[in-house]
């Protein structure tokens, strides 16, 4: 109902628009009658077209902000769902005439993004719209970490499901490191992402199980070692899976009986009844997500004042409070966990020591990285 009234208000010509439109066309006209400046106030947009992941991402995305910012404001959301690949060729495709608001993707794809287009608006110049990004924890807004561009909207920690009906719990129990993944046993029943999927996870990650801290933001990078690591996975991995759905699928079927994933499909993956669980004492540590948000530069004042009013949303503690329902662990100090999810998210001390990777300085190697894996796998 409240759709329907909103669409025939939209269309409608009130008297107050008939008003409001003969005198700004008298002023329009006296003003380039005596050489006076004309100040166009820009026109409230009607919606708001938001680029983001499908799935449990999508779904979350629309509770948690998307359903209370049309309520709130009395605009359409508009999703366009689809990962770093599809953000990055539409930003492409439609330079200098965006039709997104805000983009969903990894930090690293801003970064690709912002540099080659100019097409992001950094939040620093948002600030006074922004004013959630004040209580988030350390480590999740950082720009020498996340780029200047974008934000963490949420986080979890990437480590490694398995199969509880093929890996028993005293195996499970002797598990410390990444480096199970080289265990023999478990030749040929290992999932592992393609460096192209998301943004270089699988090398990332090998560089992360050396336990040297090589990719982490802030510290040295070295990454020749990780590289030694990849003819050995590829000894041990079924498949390299370019994609969330294929490993999911991967992992429910019981093709692959451990593979990267992240603690929040954990789960998702239990409430769909997968036999899975996950291992979080990973003596190396847990990676921090990768997901992050970012206001599109449309030229249109109004168009990216709203895509930071909806970044702030996000961040809110009421938005956050309902992530936390769908297993993303709020990024937002002052959220308060609903009963019975606590024991599902991060910790406040997990989050502390999660792993930051250094998103700027992957995006810029993210090219040479892809050829020389392709090289290496194929």
């Amino acid at each position: 109902m409240a759709k329907s009234s909103y669409r025939r208000s939209r269309g409608g010509f009130t008297r107050r628009k008939f008003i409001g439109t003969v005198t700004g066309a008298i002023g329009a006209g006296l003003a380039a009658r005596f050489g006076v400046p004309v100040l166009v106030r820009a026109a409230t947009p009607d919606k708001i077209v938001v680029g983001v992941w499908g799935g449990a991402w999508g779904d979350a995305v629309k509770a948690s902000v998307g359903d209370p910012f049309e309520k709130k404001f009395g605009v359409k959301v508009e999703y366009v769902h689809g990962g770093d690949t599809e953000r990055k060729a539409k930003m492409r495709a439609e330079k200098g005439r965006p039709t997104l608001d805000v983009a969903y993707w990894t930090p690293s794809a801003a970064y690709i993004i912002a540099k080659e287009t100019n097409a992001l608006v950094p939040l620093s110049q948002k600030k006074t719209l922004l004013p959630n990004i004040a209580d988030l924890y350390k480590g999740m807004f950082e720009p020498q970490i996340w780029t200047e561009w974008t934000v963490a909207p949420w986080t979890y920690a990437w480590t490694m499901l398995y199969r509880t009906d093929k890996i028993s719990a005293s195996e499970a129990g002797k598990v410390n490191s990444w480096r199970v993944v080289f265990d023999p046993k478990w030749k040929g029943k290992v999932g592992w992402p393609n460096v192209n999927w998301g943004n270089g996870w699988g090398l990332l990650t090998l560089a992360l199980m050396q336990g040297e801290g090589t990719v982490e933001s802030g510290k040295p990078h070295d990454i020749e070692k990780a590289w030694a690591l990849v003819p050995p996975l590829k000894k041990q991995v079924t498949t390299f899976y370019g994609g969330d759905d294929e490993a999911a699928t991967l992992l429910k079927s019981g093709e692959t009986w451990m593979t990267l994933r992240s603690t929040f499909e954990n789960y998702v993956y239990i409430k769909e009844g997968a036999p899975v669980s996950m291992w979080t004492r990973l003596k190396e540590g847990m990676v921090a997500t990768n997901e992050a948000a970012s206001i599109v530069r449309s030229g249109d004042p109004a168009r990216e004042d709203l895509a930071a009013k909806w970044i702030n949303m996000q961040l809110s503690p009421e938005s956050q409070e309902i992530l936390a329902t769908h297993f993303f662990t709020p990024v937002n100090k002052k959220a308060k966990i609903p009963g019975g999810y606590k024991d599902k998210i991060l910790t406040v001390q997990e989050i502390q020591k999660l792993n930051h990777f250094d998103w700027i300085w992957m995006g810029k190697m993210l090219d040479s990285w892809s050829e020389k894996w392709n090289r290496m796998i194929s």
